[in-house]
């Protein structure tokens, strides 16, 4: 890292790696802030720091920042204001999203469930829950809680994919399939309804 000409990371760098002058951080950051960020957060629950600290160390990692990559109008105005972020922003949106837009098609929809395993008649929910870094057990040993109820899914018989950080869980026809979906724009497409605990 010390002899590259660029960084391009999506999440903060340990305070410890000293960027050197000839380097040009592009910060890509690694989603939409739907919960407060930085030094939007009231406090701040983390093993190994308090809520001056954590903003504290956020706003000199981001000093090093030389551009910060945003999707849209509405995350550039929060990421400058949580990060205190005064250089250049590029709005250029998330070329990813591209492939929900053009891939919307009947077709590639039975298709993509068909290669997911998901059962072509039922309506798929996706459950993406926020990553809390306020529940753990000890640093780096973060805990995750399943907030929702499978069991009223198989009763009202939907199809359920649920994301989390080690895989899919497919809710199917009343049997629950566990699988590994590297790819989450497979299922964006096939999704009717996307419930996010944020």
């Amino acid at each position: 890292m010390a002899r590259a000409h660029y960084w391009v990371v999506n999440s903060r760098l340990p305070l410890w790696i000293p960027k050197p002058k000839h380097t040009v951080y592009l910060q890509t950051w690694h989603g939409t802030p739907l919960k407060r960020l930085a030094t939007d957060m009231d406090e701040v629950h983390m093993p190994g720091t308090n809520t001056e600290k954590y903003k504290a160390n956020f706003c000199k990692e981001a000093s090093k920042w030389d551009y910060l990559v945003s999707p849209n109008t509405y995350s550039s105005e929060i990421f400058a204001r949580a990060f205190q972020f005064n250089k250049q922003m590029i709005e250029s949106g998330y070329p990813r999203n591209d492939y929900l837009h053009l891939s919307n098609n009947d077709e590639e929809i039975k298709r993509l469930k068909i290669k997911c395993g998901l059962p072509l008649d039922k309506k798929v929910i996706l459950y993406a829950p926020t990553w809390r870094d306020d529940q753990f057990y000890a640093k780096g040993k973060y805990k995750f809680d399943l907030d929702l109820d499978l069991n009223l899914l198989k009763e009202k018989n939907w199809a359920a994919t649920i994301a989390s950080s080690c895989g899919c869980i497919t809710l199917s026809r009343k049997i629950l399939i566990c699988h590994l979906i590297k790819d989450l724009l497979l299922i964006f497409l096939n999704m009717k309804i996307f419930v996010n605990s944020t």
